[in-house]
């Protein structure tokens, strides 16, 4: 039995896809009201209530996973006591504590790149957990991943296809190799089947470095269409986020990470997808998809 915290989020919910589809034993740690829980059932995925601010419900709900997999966080939840602190590090450490007591045998944690800075509440807690699941009894796997297409090149992050807008931080001419949502949850279910994922901080990207400035131009030539383009500077960026600070940690994290990004996020991953015989998701494919699934 393979348990996936998370699961009602765009990664989790594609691990858990992805995993049924190789048929796998898939449980699910889901709240009252939780979104694509429909879905989930659809899946075959076993759902047990529960919250990670709950330790009786994550010892139940661990009980008896073998592997336990985590993408939690509290960025976009709008629910009363989650926040940065309950969530990505006090609740992601109570799941890991917990997988620990139930016998679980693999913990996979999804974090972040590993060359963003840990000068902000998000990713800071994401290293204090990495350390924890490093440290501790279990075998593990921590995913490290690059931006996220469908979040730094989607509506989220200011682009539109439809309406030919792009939001670009810093200069654009940065080489950042955007990783699909797809492609983190391949690497996720990979990390679970190939032993090799065993004890590993898997640094994940794209295949391809592209500053925001060339994504933009692919879009463009997909499209058809004249991209209009809005510029924030890095300068911007960092004093928003130190006064965002005290008030607003997920925000002033957020762009904290914007401004980071301007110093790029490349690796070779010729190795590491053949080792685990993974074919990822270039720019221009995930802009042809986006279009249309729009247009459908």
């Amino acid at each position: 039995m393979i348990l996936v915290v998370g699961a009602t989020g765009l990664l989790g919910a594609e691990i858990c896809r992805r995993l049924r589809v190789r048929g796998h034993a898939v449980r699910t740690l889901v709240r009252d009201g939780s979104p694509r829980e429909g879905v989930l059932r659809d899946l075959g995925v076993e759902i047990v209530r529960g919250d990670l601010k709950d330790v009786a419900s994550l010892n139940a709900c661990c009980l008896g996973a073998s592997v336990v997999i985590t993408t939690a966080n509290a960025v976009l939840s709008r629910r009363n006591g989650d926040n940065l602190v309950t969530v990505d590090r006090n609740g992601s450490l109570a799941l890991f504590r917990a997988a620990e007591r139930s016998g679980a045998r693999h913990f996979l944690f999804v974090s972040v790149s590993p060359l963003l800075p840990a000068n902000n509440v998000f990713v800071r807690y994401k290293r204090e957990v990495e350390a924890a699941v490093r440290a501790g009894p279990l075998t593990w796997t921590v995913l490290q991943p690059s931006a996220f297409m469908e979040v730094h090149a989607g509506p989220i992050g200011g682009w539109h296809f439809e309406r030919g807008r792009a939001r670009v931080a810093g200069s654009g001419r940065a080489a950042i190799s955007y990783i699909s949502v797809a492609d983190v949850a391949a690497f996720a279910v990979a990390a679970v089947e190939n032993p090799a994922a065993a004890n590993r901080d898997l640094h994940i990207t794209g295949p391809e470095p592209l500053t925001a400035l060339e994504a933009v131009a692919i879009a463009e030539r997909v499209t058809g269409r004249p991209f209009t383009v809005q510029r924030v500077p890095v300068g911007v960026l960092r004093m928003a986020s130190g006064a965002l600070r005290p008030f607003h940690p997920v925000l002033s994290s957020l762009l904290a990470m914007g401004a980071a990004m301007e110093s790029g996020d490349r690796v070779d991953m010729a190795p590491l997808l053949r080792e685990f015989d993974i074919q990822p998701t270039t720019f221009e494919q995930y802009v042809l998809r986006h279009c249309s699934v729009t247009l459908a």
